[in-house]
Order: C-alpha cells, then structure tokens, then sequence
C-alpha cells in the first residue's frame, strides 16, 4: 500500500485469515505461487498460529499470524518492522451496533 491509503484498503483483513488458510502458497487463480509463504508458527495472545509472509507491492516485507487451531482467522499482521501493527480479537463476541441517524449517512 502506498502512502494514501485508505478504510477501503482496509477493509479485506475482515476476512483474510480465510482467504489465506485455504490458499497459502497458490496465486489466486489457484495455480501455485510464489508470493505468500509459510514461515513457521508462534503465539499471539495465547493463541497457536501459523505465519505467513510476503512482499506487498511496495517491497516491504509483511507478516499474517493465522490461528492453527479451531477456526482459521486472522490475529494480527505486521508490515516493515514498527510500520504498522493489527491485532483483532474478540472472536465470536457479540456486536450491538446502533446505526447512525440517516443525516450521518454517506452514500454515493
């Protein structure tokens, strides 16, 4: 990602850890590829997890930490040492979202 990123850029690490889990290893049309790569497993917040590695487009490395056990989602990912660091968690937790009041709707 180049320096004017933005929510939208953002908004495929909801479900990464999927996409990643069933296609580690294969371009996405499936044939088999060079980009992401298995590096080893560690623990993120007490979880067991598989992480993946590759270079984004603008050459830096970027690491997925995946849980190996139960379901495979996403737990953190880490761009360029001390670039940017996600954590998610929570899993399975209930969500009570109020919508916004319509005059704070943006819409296209």
């Amino acid at each position: 990602m180049g320096s004017a990123s933005t929510t939208k850029d953002f908004s495929t690490f909801c479900d990464l850890g999927l996409a990643l889990a069933s296609q580690v290893g294969l371009n996405t049309d499936h044939s088999v590829g060079k980009d992401l790569a298995k590096a080893g497993t560690r623990q993120v917040d007490g979880h067991k997890a598989v992480v993946v590695t590759m270079i984004d487009e603008d050459g830096n490395p970027v690491s997925y930490t995946i849980a190996a056990e139960g379901k495979p989602h996403l737990l953190s990912t880490e761009t360029s040492p001390g670039l940017m660091t996600v954590r998610l968690g929570d899993f399975g937790t209930p969500v009570n979202a109020t919508p916004p009041p319509d005059d704070r709707i943006a819409r296209r």
